[in-house]
């Protein structure tokens, strides 16, 4: 679905739900306040529900966020805001949750015209927030990655980025100033680059439409509109029910909401799923689809049309065969060539990887593992890792050499004992974290593994050692391997999660508190 087949359905809604509150409750006293009501309240209840329907995921897209925000906020003169951000980040589940919460039951308040004024000003506050990261997340397209530079030549002066200074230098430029880049420093922008985005989406509606930042902001310029209406014209808004009923109504909305949430990434995975890791989707074949559509993306010349100063966009076929028209400069100007769009789009599963500990890709080859297979998924271990200096000896050896019965031999002798510092590690796990593994997963793996069943598990990035120590504390038979953290969040949420395949194929995956049994889970998907 798209952001337009998906405002004309809300507007069809909207349409509906005024005629109702007009022709049936006779409650309206502005059509167009109750209109723009019930079209911005049932925005944000579907925009709340796809998100509801996976909390963790915006959580997930908060913590980059946050992340931005300190990195921007920590090279500026405002660096006393940065550890804010780190401390949010402790408590952005819960911080997710609240959000969503708000979003649905501002709609359902919206819809009814419960407590107008706060309703009115709640409105305003939470579109001002959406714009305000919509805005940030569009805006670093304008932010390079890299330092920018001033150069002169003669009496013309450009900005170019670092890495094409050298260059530049070689044909005459003289380098005059070097910005450091930076959110706020204004004078570091250069053309929009999708490239640049810090975030590459702001996650409005979870992963059910996936919109361009542009579209975002746009979007949430637009909610603007009606949220300075409401403010203005608060009298007018419409209000069904008595205010007890109404006040019943969005306590039985929060309630049920937070309810809701928790089923979905504290009790169970989400019940729906929008991620492409999906049941039924076969990730090795998918993987292997995306990168044969990237490999073959579409040659686009990018040409100005000096007689409207427009940028066009000639696909290779036929820009080939009429260079002749498309070569003439005092017609045309190139500007560059590009790749289209692929035929497939790109997904997380085309991030898909794993690493053993000495480095090597063994990610495709555990997608083609043949017949079934249990993959563990934990994004993060949880270790709390202690390190102590201590000192031993360390000898060193000379060679030496002597004569015995006429044949020269040489032997090791000591050089000398000195005393060493080195650094250990010791590990401390969470006892209920090593609960997950020790009580819901590994019982079921253990059985799995009795009858020939593969199982492996993929976890963040570590050291051998660590991870060691933790199957160890687990007493956790198979082997682990390395992933990145966002590709096993989108996998399953749950930490740790279970993923049962079959030929690359996902058939089923659970919440570890979830966890059946190996004779229920071979009685329904293992024939």
């Amino acid at each position: 679905m798209t952001l337009g087949i998906l405002i004309l359905y809300i507007g069809i809604a909207a349409v509906i739900l005024t005629a109702i509150v007009g022709f049936g409750f006779k409650k309206i006293e502005n059509w167009g306040i109750s209109f723009l009501q019930n079209f911005a309240g049932a925005l944000f209840i579907f925009s709340g529900w796809v998100k509801a329907v996976d909390p963790l995921g915006t959580a997930y897209k908060m913590e980059q966020y946050f992340a931005e925000f300190e990195a921007t906020f920590d090279a500026t003169a405002m660096s006393f805001i940065a550890p804010i951000f780190p401390w949010l980040n402790n408590y952005v589940n819960g911080f997710s949750v609240f959000m969503i919460v708000l979003e649905i039951v501002l709609g359902i308040m919206l819809l009814v015209g419960s407590n107008r004024k706060l309703t009115s000003w709640a409105f305003f506050g939470i579109v001002a927030f959406f714009t305000f990261l919509t805005g940030f997340t569009f805006l670093t397209g304008y932010v390079p990655q890299e330092d920018v530079v001033i150069m002169q030549q003669d009496n013309q002066r450009q900005k170019v980025l670092y890495s094409s200074t050298a260059n530049m230098q070689d044909e005459g430029w003289v380098p005059l100033d070097t910005i450091e880049t930076n959110f706020f420093k204004f004078g570091s922008w250069m053309a929009y680059d999708e490239n640049n985005m810090r975030v590459t989406d702001c996650g409005c509606f979870g992963d059910f439409i996936k919109l361009e930042p542009k579209t975002s902001f746009l979007k949430d310029i637009f909610l603007l509109i009606p949220a300075l209406i409401f403010l203005f014209g608060t009298k007018k808004m419409h209000q069904l029910f008595k205010g007890s009923t109404r006040t019943a109504i969005v306590l039985a909305t929060t309630v049920g909401t937070l309810v809701y949430c928790f089923s979905n990434y504290v009790w169970d995975i989400p019940h729906a799923d929008f991620r492409p890791f999906r049941e039924g989707v076969n990730i090795y074949a998918q993987k292997q689809a995306e990168f044969e559509a990237d490999q073959n993306r579409e040659i686009l010349f990018q040409l100005k049309d000096l007689e409207n100063d427009k940028v066009i966009e000639i696909p290779y076929e036929q820009y080939v065969p009429n260079l002749a028209e498309y070569g003439n400069e005092d017609k045309y100007e190139f500007m560059d060539q590009i790749a289209g769009d692929p035929a497939i789009p790109q997904t997380k599963i085309s991030d898909f990887g794993a690493t053993d500990f000495e480095g090597n890709e063994i990610g495709d080859d555990l997608l083609q593992t043949e017949g079934y297979a249990f993959m563990l998924v934990a994004y993060k271990l949880y270790p709390e890792i202690n390190r102590n200096t201590i000192t031993v000896k360390d000898t060193s050896y000379v060679r030496d050499s002597m004569l015995v019965a006429d044949t020269m031999q040489y032997m090791m002798k000591i050089a000398g004992i000195e005393d060493k510092q080195i650094t250990q590690e010791s590990y401390k796990w969470k006892p209920d974290y090593l609960a997950k593994w020790t009580e819901k997963v590994n019982p079921v793996m253990d059985a799995a593994q009795k009858e020939g069943v593969k199982v492996f598990a993929l976890t963040q990035f570590g050291t051998e050692a660590m991870i060691e120590d933790f199957r160890h504390e687990t007493q956790s038979a198979y082997p682990f391997y390395l992933a990145d953290d966002i590709l096993l969040k989108t996998i399953v949420r749950s930490n740790p999660g279970v993923v049962l395949m079959k030929d690359g194929t996902v058939l089923k995956k659970w919440h570890y508190r979830k966890m059946p049994s190996f004779d229920e889970i071979k009685a329904a998907h293992i024939q």
